[in-house]
């Protein structure tokens, strides 16, 4: 048997005791106080705004590298990444409502930064650059890892960039090409891919050139 103090009348009693036997005083145990304290339950409240914070970050990042990937096309750009940011947020809703998951969502955050730059670098890696200059003209075809291309026309008297680009590729990885110009002529360029040098004939001047790879 140990003794304990009473907190009303300060004298020793047993640590068995349910009162004090001097003043009557209730003698609640460690145990039993636990017991009766009230947990304190988990309020999402202050992370109310936490998956909209998060999800903004995470879809301007992804836009930026779509801009690059996608030769600034905005309007493909801004869709895919409003998409991303609405994703990001309904899963904080659903991932916000228990102290166990923050970790998990923050975890996902993270992945959902990392996963898109990775993505995104990669298939920058992948774009081509190929050009044709002389002393007044300058050709120059992009193309990128997703099917969108960029096709540039200047010299002394006008400066074209397409306005849309898509091409595709056939077995020995020749390009066909179809653009769109800024007077909304729809034309057609034939390539052939030789070592570091490409070949293409442009259905609107008639005439092949020669482009090199940069």
């Amino acid at each position: 048997m140990t003794l304990i103090e009473c907190p009303e009348c300060k004298k020793e009693i047993s640590d068995k005791a349910k009162e004090c036997p001097h003043c009557g005083y209730p003698i609640v145990k460690k145990e039993e106080k636990k017991k009766q304290e009230p947990k304190k339950r988990f309020s999402s409240k202050k992370y109310k705004y936490t998956g909209f914070i998060c999800s903004i970050p995470c879809a301007l990042i992804l836009l930026l590298f779509l801009l690059g990937i996608t030769f600034n096309s905005i309007g493909i750009s801004l869709l895919i990444s409003l998409v991303y940011g609405v994703i990001i947020y309904l899963l904080s809703k659903y991932l916000l409502n228990t102290k166990q998951h923050i970790k998990k969502f923050a975890w996902l955050v993270i992945l959902f930064i990392a996963l898109p730059l990775l993505i995104s670098l990669f298939l920058l890696t992948k774009n081509e650059d190929w050009v044709y200059q002389d002393a007044s003209t300058t050709n120059e075809i992009q193309f990128s890892a997703i099917g969108l291309c960029k096709y540039k026309y200047k010299n002394p008297d006008i400066d074209v960039t397409s306005k849309t680009c898509t091409f595709e590729r056939t077995e020995k990885q020749n390009p066909h090409i179809k653009y769109t110009n800024k007077f909304d002529n729809e034309q057609e360029v034939h390539c052939v891919v030789n070592d570091k040098k490409m070949i293409c004939s442009d259905s609107y001047s008639k005439r092949s050139l020669i482009l090199d790879k940069k």
